[in-house]
């Protein structure tokens, strides 16, 4: 009965139980019983003692037993997209664990011996209905990517900046009106989302984040960003969408090494004739917005291979834009200018997919 095989990838299959037989299954690191019909995890799971990965996510899981803390060389496991209202104490005794998904459910609470998973490297909350993080978190020194996007979370602890190894922060869909200071001494992070929250002001302090490479900041009804963010020298994406910005040019964004710049859906009436600025960009995103002119300038943006400027006032668009090889995606829908001259730009360069 394969008693050397390590992977066992089960997922998709309607099921309901597991056999008594995969107690036999002594090396297995490696189950997957991802999207069946589970409605509790079957215990057969917790006699394999050299488990390393388990994933049981898209199931009806609505209860973790308490025998799951026998699974002591688990590494990670995912429990995302299931109906799960507890986050039960046992998890928290798999101090191996590095991984942890448990995305999707219905959790409330996360218990101060969330602490005990030192070896915790991921941590993914996602789309539950919590309301506060325990300040024991801040003891999770391991600890690389935090995702509590779309929950009830209102503070973030104070002592998050104990945090020494975090990279990744994702808050966005939060009632978070403030970012605690002690932020600014994760200086590893590289990627940080704070989308559709209630902060309205960014804070000096990320400005130490000298890392910080991909920032999110849509739906804050930002019109500044402070100068002290000019620090962060390696910005290299930035998502700015549904906002209250009027121009996008270096004194607004004084960020040159942007590659990737999402301005929809702001106030934006026109372009900076500096745009040349902007040296590195290869996507740039400005839909739905009031543009009615494109500089001349914007062909100096040797990388630019995309540009939509969807739902703008624009009557045309320069011809050495359109001349430009590494351009291959313009998008124009929703604007002012004349089949007939849409129809020239195409031919100018039948290699550049324009779609109006």
């Amino acid at each position: 009965f394969l008693p050397n095989l390590k992977k066992l990838d089960l997922s998709h299959n309607n099921l309901k139980s597991l056999p008594d037989s995969l107690v036999l299954l002594d090396s297995l690191e490696i189950l997957d019983i991802s999207a069946n019909n589970f409605d509790e995890i079957p215990n057969i799971i917790f006699s394999l003692k050299n488990l390393k990965i388990l994933k049981i996510s898209k199931n009806n899981i609505k209860h973790i037993p308490s025998e799951v803390k026998r699974l002591n060389s688990l590494k990670q496991l995912d429990l995302s997209k299931n109906n799960i209202p507890v986050f039960t104490k046992e998890i928290t005794t798999l101090d191996s664990l590095e991984k942890l998904n448990l995305s999707r459910n219905k959790i409330k609470i996360i218990p101060v011996e969330v602490s005990n998973l030192v070896n915790l490297k991921s941590l993914r909350l996602k789309n539950n209905e919590i309301v506060s993080l325990p300040y024991s978190i801040s003891k999770l020194t391991s600890l690389e990517h935090l995702d509590i996007i779309s929950n009830e979370i209102a503070l973030l602890p104070s002592q998050i900046g104990k945090l020494s190894q975090l990279k990744v922060l994702k808050i966005d869909n939060n009632p978070i009106s403030e970012l605690p200071a002690s932020l600014s001494e994760c200086t590893l992070i590289h990627t940080l989302t704070l989308s559709n929250t209630k902060i309205r002001k960014i804070p000096d302090f990320i400005g130490k984040l000298t890392n910080l490479s991909t920032f999110n900041i849509s739906g804050l009804f930002l019109d500044s960003l402070s100068s002290a963010l000019d620090s962060c020298i390696n910005l290299s994406r930035l998502i700015a969408v549904n906002n209250n910005f009027r121009r996008f040019d270096p004194v607004t964004f004084n960020f040159k090494n942007l590659t990737n710049i999402d301005l929809s859906s702001n106030l934006i009436d026109s372009l900076s004739n500096n745009i040349k600025f902007y040296e590195k960009i290869n996507t740039l995103k400005l839909n739905n917005n009031f543009i009615s002119e494109i500089p001349d300038s914007i062909s100096l943006l040797k990388n630019l291979r995309s540009l939509s400027l969807n739902n703008n006032l624009l009557l045309d668009i320069p011809v050495n834009l359109v001349g430009q090889k590494q351009l291959k995606y313009l998008r124009i829908k929703g604007n002012y200018i004349p089949s007939s001259r849409i129809d020239s730009l195409k031919e100018k360069n039948p290699k550049l997919k324009i779609y109006d």
